[in-house]
């Protein structure tokens, strides 16, 4: 046995040709003669040629890469985002495409925005932050800009009482610090921006329209309970339309709103309850598999209505069911 071992590695019989080794070796158990025995193999196995293992694991990164690109842009065409929004890692820009070939982000904008995610409205892409137009190659504005105007705004269309306060700390308005929707108006001139705090759990949210052409920034009376989901254009462009919920996670459904903005004077020309338009397909029985209802905007139909979207899907977001249902106002 002991010269059966020798033969299978040179390294330990130059190390037990050594005299006081030989004697050594004769006195140990067999478990230490396996333990050297493993180690011996393990050195063995070293020096084989490692370049399959390597072609496998850069195949394995690579696909890794492509799994997680594909999870996070499932629509890589930038012409397929517009008036969606999608949120992307910026790791993940560089496989963006922009009518069928390959879109080179511009430098500028990576410049500008500091997030490690970014949120595409094509043309708009904004990092809460700052709002950038890759169309115009120009950036539009920033979150300090909104507060700037915000101050002027406190206490007027911002009505300040109906800020909440958590002990003797009150709202102000640079604790909206956080711009989570931006959509361009279908001419281009305007963009619809909503803004958020979030504080003891509770979102907190302003709406207003940002005016390319003077840089003026205004704001829908407010501030509103909830963080808004989306805002959509009328094709006319005299209205826009959000929603807004107090709860962004599981079944969230029953505490969402819809309200329609007038872009002239920014008052709310309507409001409804989404909620209510799916009676009939909430109140249907469906198979025991967990469900949860979103809520989204799906279109406008016309200058005066808009369509609703009801979709129930599973936990992994499969959609199972779909309804749509229009408001007109």
């Amino acid at each position: 046995m002991l010269k059966r071992y020798k033969m299978c590695s040179t390294q330990l019989v130059a190390f037990i040709s050594d005299k006081e080794g030989c004697i050594v070796l004769k006195k140990i158990s067999y478990l230490t003669l396996l333990i050297i025995l493993l180690f011996s193999l393990a050195a063995c196995n070293e020096t084989r040629d490692t370049s399959y293992e390597d072609s496998q694991i850069s195949t394995k990164e690579s696909k890794e890469k492509a799994s997680n690109s594909d999870s996070d842009i499932p629509a890589n065409d930038l012409t397929e985002m517009r008036g969606s929004d999608l949120r992307v890692r910026r790791v993940n820009l560089d496989s963006l495409s922009l009518d069928g070939e390959h879109y080179e982000f511009p430098e500028e904008a990576l410049e500008m925005l500091d997030s490690t995610h970014i949120n595409i409205s094509y043309p708009l892409v904004f990092d809460g932050y700052k709002v950038y137009n890759l169309e115009k190659e120009k950036l539009l504005f920033t979150v300090e800009d909104i507060i700037s105007n915000l101050e002027k705004d406190w206490g007027e269309t911002i009505a300040v009482n109906d800020v909440p306060s958590f002990g003797e700390k009150e709202f102000e308005p640079d604790f909206f610090q956080y711009i989570d929707n931006a959509s361009l108006s279908p001419s281009s001139k305007k963009v619809a921006f909503s803004i958020h705090n979030y504080l003891a759990a509770t979102y907190t949210s302003i709406i207003g329209i940002f005016n390319i052409e003077n840089n003026e920034i205004n704001f829908v009376e407010g501030p509103s309970k909830g963080q808004v989901n989306e805002i959509s254009w009328s094709p006319d462009e005299k209205h826009f339309a959000y929603t807004i919920s107090s709860i962004m996670e599981g079944d969230e459904s029953d505490k969402i709103n819809l309200y329609v903005i007038n872009s002239k004077d920014f008052n709310k020309t309507a409001s409804a309850k989404p909620l209510e338009l799916f009676e009939e397909e909430i109140a249907k029985e469906r198979a025991q598999e967990e469900l949860y209802r979103r809520i989204k905007l799906s279109e406008w139909l016309d200058d005066r209505k808009v369509a609703v979207q009801l979709k129930y899907v599973d936990k992994n977001d499969n959609v199972k069911e779909k309804f749509i249902e229009s408001i007109k106002y």
